[in-house]
Parts: C-alpha cells; structure tokens; sequence
C-alpha cells in the first residue's frame, strides 16, 4: 500500500509520517509512506510547488492525505470558497489524473492552546477547535471526501487526559501529539486499534 501525506509542520513535526509507518509495520503491514510537507504551507501554496505534483506522479497513490494551513479553514465559508476551494480543485485534479481510485484523505487538524487571539471568533481553544471543524466538515461536504477527525481525537484526549498534547509554543504536537496523530490514521486506513505496537 502507498499513502502520501500533504501537509506542513502540523504533518512533519516529530516525523509523523514515519511514525505512522512504524506502527503498521509493527503490526505486520507492509506500506510505503512518503511525505511532501513545507511548514507554514496553505493548500494555496501547495497548489504552486511544482515538487508536489512531481511527487504526486511517482507512484499510484491509494492514499493521499490532505492537511491544510492551521487557520485556513477557520474562516467563514465565504472566505473558504475563495481561499481554498480553487486550489484544492487544482491539487485533486492532479490527484485523480494520476490515479483515479486514489482515495483522499482530509487531516481535521486543532485549535491552538489558548486560540488565535487576533481574531475574536477563534480566540480561545474551543472555539477555534469548533470553527476548524466546520471548515473541514465544509470542505468534506463539496468534494464528498472522508475526515480522519485528529482534531476530535485531540480535543477528546485534550479535554479528559492529562497528557500534553502541545510544545511549548502551544500550537504544534508534542511527540505525545504526534504519536496520536499517527494512532488516528492508522485506525482510519487500516480500521485497526494501535494498541500494543
């Protein structure tokens, strides 16, 4: 099986990818993963690297995941539909064209520790957790595209654990955070549980 994640540091930080990778093996799963992430990158700025769509053409994907900047899709819809929208468009084309039974993925990411606050509406955790959830539940309804929920995953584990999901700047995985990142999407592809890896 080949999986490719899309993404930026929310995707790279700790190697997730690769971690995601060693928990198959260690369950007796042979998959080849690959990771084209650039920190700091919107689906806007993904849709202009002419590498990701080289690396798209290198293999017949059965799975691509899909992570976008972390504020990009805590906008309105309206901002969303013209943020957003044309450059998915752009990037999927490009997904389908190479092989059209590649199943898409879209990596539901978090709301920052203490939220953004330099905007209101998402300046606190749970209400930037809420509005990224509507944004991915919006870009999931467009393109009829499947949500590996990471951020419902986080909030859940955030909410009723004392594990600390954060580094220190309060946004990106700690390895705790990246480990369930990895948890998640190895129980959304291979319909598993990770225990005992």
């Amino acid at each position: 099986m080949n999986v490719l994640f899309i993404g930026n540091s929310y995707t790279h930080m700790n190697k997730m990818p690769s971690l995601f990778e060693k928990i198959a093996v260690s369950k007796g799963i042979k998959v080849n993963v690959e990771m084209s992430a650039e920190s700091g990158h919107s689906f806007r700025m993904h849709s202009d690297r002419i590498d990701l769509y080289e690396q798209i053409k290198s293999e017949k994907w059965d799975y691509i995941v899909l992570q976008g900047f972390s504020r990009e899709l805590s906008h309105s819809i309206e901002y969303i539909d013209t943020a957003s929208v044309p450059y998915l468009n752009r990037i999927l084309d490009s997904i389908y064209v190479n092989n059209p039974c590649t199943n898409v993925l879209l990596f539901m990411t978090w709301g920052y520790e203490n939220g953004f606050e330099e905007r209101e509406e998402i300046n606190s955790y749970t209400k930037m957790t809420d509005s990224v959830r509507r944004g991915y539940e919006y870009i999931s309804h467009i393109y009829e595209l499947p949500i590996v929920p990471v951020g419902n995953v986080w909030d859940d584990v955030n909410t009723e654990s004392r594990i600390n999901l954060y580094k220190e700047d309060g946004r990106h995985p700690s390895l705790h955070g990246t480990y369930l990142i990895a948890y998640t999407f190895y129980a959304a592809i291979f319909k598993g549980t990770a225990v005992n890896t």
